[in-house]
């Protein structure tokens, strides 16, 4: 059981890797690279959890995932 947990809370962190880059991007595009620096620094919570193998990792990134 802890192997499953170990490998899903690292697919979390990587998909909130995802977001990060992706709104990080967005910025640059449209010239507002602060903002979604800021809008971005929740969702490092999901990642430290997950590169941490953390229990609450789910429910850390799970309000990130569904808005």
């Amino acid at each position: 059981m802890i192997q499953n947990t170990n490998v899903y809370s690292q697919k979390i962190a990587v998909c909130c890797l995802a977001m990060i880059v992706g709104l990080w991007i967005v910025g640059v595009a449209s010239g507002e690279i602060l903002r979604h620096l800021i809008q971005t620094l929740p969702i490092w919570i999901g990642v430290i959890l997950g590169f941490r193998n953390s229990q609450w990792t789910t429910s850390a990134a799970l309000p990130f995932f569904i808005f």
